[in-house]
């Protein structure tokens, strides 16, 4: 028997930097009737592109078991750089983020939306969970999940290991281990986590751990926020997990990595 996670994460939808959806409307006035479609930047049709062709990909089975997404699905407005918008309205956010991710919902048995950064979702109300409502996936901020006998643990996760990135999941790994044996948390085979918008993954024994990539590409914040430039440059994309009834390590693997290259717009050099 064979089965396919599919986990991605960090969409950031409304953003000018991050996925939104090119046939759905915004509001751009006072009144409900004020609306228009989204004029996508160059960036943003990049990303809507490589969005459709992991839809489409053939790597992609037709029937996902799960889909998880773990975590800042959208951009919200409690951000510093919150004028860097394409959706000012939160509900807005919200529709495009539901009309983004139906896809994989109409093609999965089962969905879980992670609770992402509080300063992106949680507003006047938690938009990340009316999302969860509207697609009828279970919303949490932590998520344990068992398939054929290999325990899955997502959890958003914050951390600005912007340099050496294989050093949290190694911790988790090891807190992980010891919290099991304390009897405090579900031992877990595979540790997911997201927040630094990189593609890392770390296997210890028969152990396995992964930052997930995104679909935002980086901003001002990556510049003037943070002390490295290029450890800070994003990975696109999503990873799928083949769960067989082997034990670990050989019972999950790397099904597929959708790793998707950096728009050539951002590798332009000014030439005197």
């Amino acid at each position: 028997m064979k089965k396919y996670l599919l986990a991605l994460g960090d969409l950031h939808v409304g953003s000018a930097y991050g996925l939104v959806h090119p046939k759905v409307p915004r509001h751009v006035g006072a009144g409900e009737e004020d609306v228009e479609r989204v004029k996508l930047t160059k960036i943003q049709r990049y990303l809507w592109r490589c969005y459709n062709h992991m839809l489409n990909s053939p790597k992609l089975p037709e029937k996902i078991d799960v889909v998880v997404v773990n975590g800042d699905v959208i951009q919200g407005k409690r951000d510093p750089w919150e004028f860097r918008l394409s959706l000012e309205r939160l509900d807005d956010q919200r529709d495009h983020a539901v009309a983004i991710l139906k896809p994989l919902r109409e093609r999965c048995e089962r969905m879980y939306i992670v609770m992402g950064t509080r300063s992106h979702s949680l507003d006047i109300f938690d938009v990340e969970r009316e999302i969860a409502l509207a697609l009828n996936a279970k919303y949490h901020y932590v998520f344990n999940i068992k398939i054929l006998g290999k325990v899955f643990n997502f959890v958003h996760s914050r951390s600005h290991a912007y340099v050496y990135k294989t050093t949290p999941l190694s911790r988790e790994i090891s807190y992980n281990a010891l919290m099991a044996e304390f009897k405090k948390v579900p031992r877990a085979d595979v540790i997911v986590r997201s927040h630094i918008h990189s593609l890392v993954s770390v296997r210890i024994g028969r152990k396995l751990a992964v930052f997930l990539p995104c679909w935002q590409i980086s901003s001002e914040y990556a510049a003037t926020g943070r002390a490295s430039w290029y450890g800070s440059q994003p990975d696109i994309g999503a990873i799928l997990f083949e769960i067989t009834e082997e034990p670990m390590p050989n019972g999950v693997k790397f099904g597929h990595i959708f790793d998707y290259d950096y728009p050539k717009i951002r590798l332009r050099v000014e030439e005197i």
